[in-house]
């Protein structure tokens, strides 16, 4: 009960500050939140609010081109059959090395179930695994489980100390190689891979230091071809290892870019805001953020677009592009959930759900 009061309020208090900036009246806007919390559209009155649908400049069109987090469109352009080539980095890498992409270089496996891939070395049990870490395993190493998410479970490594029996990271802090097995392997379902690290392009580097700072780009399957939706620059700052913004916990910045020429139109910081203020620079290179073009953007654009037609079952797909000394490599394609549609279309301030995708839904469903 203590809940729905207070869910209740924070609805009362969103459409009282929607009428004083936009002058709609709460009686329309009880209307048009009526209208979209319909299938397909399935937006709740929170994200009504949240999108700030309540806007008058928007016209219906715009306002019926959101998609709510339950809305049923969002998983009918997912066939489930090809859910494990998005969620499963091993199953990813195996088709695009086969495509004749680039991906990253492995080390080795761990595996309990002692899955092939190639002439990678795949290591069972833990004892032969500490042995390659102790004795055979190139440093520094990256390590990631195979069907991990927004960046849990990652490590870097950096050297092997004997001393201790540990794993050096960055920053000089050490881990035991059986706490590391502890905390980070035995929880990997699937395997947890070990594979070199990359380096960031001269481009990249020049800009947010030499750390991989990914790029996100929202691809929708149409019928009439792939088309990109969004790109967002995932900016890594500090000691982090990862780029992920995760709702702003990391510390990290992410950037919208303009699909057209790659450059960034609008920050969403640490703290939770969202600016397009110029005087928005990195912490740690002072390069400033507005108007600052994606390197390679064009050939990252193709390259996207030609990857997203090995994925016809995945007519939402996100990809994640490092831009390397060794060239453009997808680290992987992304399913399109109700959380991440709901945060792009917060972040880019427009729907997915345009007439492209709209016809498309709707030939799936015939």
């Amino acid at each position: 009960m203590k809940k729905l009061v207070g869910s209740l309020t924070a609805l009362i208090t969103a459409s009282i500050e929607a009428k004083r900036t936009s002058g709609k009246g709460m009686l329309s806007q009880l209307v048009e939140i009526s209208r979209l919390r319909r299938p397909p559209n399935c937006v709740s009155p929170s994200e009504y609010y949240d999108f700030n649908l309540s806007d008058n400049q928007l016209d219906w069109a715009a306002k019926s081109s959101y998609l709510g987090w339950r809305s049923p469109v969002i998983t009918d352009l997912q066939n489930p059959a090809w859910h494990a080539l998005a969620n499963d980095k091993l199953n990813f890498y195996g088709l695009m090395t086969g495509l004749g992409f680039q991906v990253p270089h492995l080390y080795a496996i761990y595996s309990q179930s002692r899955r092939f891939f190639g002439n990678t070395p795949v290591f069972s049990d833990t004892d032969s695994l500490a042995d390659f870490l102790r004795n055979r395993c190139p440093y520094p190493f990256y390590g990631k489980p195979a069907d991990g998410a927004y960046g849990a479970g990652n490590i870097l490594c950096t050297a092997y100390i004997p001393e201790s029996d540990s794993l050096c990271m960055p920053s000089g802090s050490q881990i035991s190689i059986e706490a590391f097995i502890k905390d980070h392997l035995i929880r990997s379902r699937n395997g947890y891979l070990f594979q070199q690290v990359m380096e960031a392009s001269t481009g990249m580097t020049e800009l947010w230091g030499n750390r991989l700072s990914t790029v996100r780009i929202v691809v929708a399957l149409c019928e009439d071809g792939p088309r990109i939706m969004l790109c967002e620059w995932k900016i890594a700052t500090g000691s982090n290892i990862v780029d992920n913004f995760h709702d702003g916990k990391t510390g990290n910045l992410l950037a919208l870019a303009d699909t057209s020429n790659g450059c960034i139109q609008r920050i969403a910081l640490p703290n939770g805001g969202i600016t397009s203020e110029s005087s928005v620079a990195h912490p740690d290179t002072g390069v400033q953020l507005m108007g600052t073009a994606v390197p390679n953007w064009n050939a990252m654009r193709e390259l996207v677009l030609t990857a997203a037609r090995a994925f016809p079952g995945l007519r939402l797909q996100g990809w994640d592009i490092a831009d390397t000394t060794t060239g453009l490599i997808p680290l992987e394609v992304n399913l399109v959930t109700g959380r991440t549609a709901y945060n792009h279309q917060q972040f880019m301030q427009k729907g997915l759900f345009d007439e492209s995708v709209k016809s498309t839904w709707q030939a799936l469903r015939n």
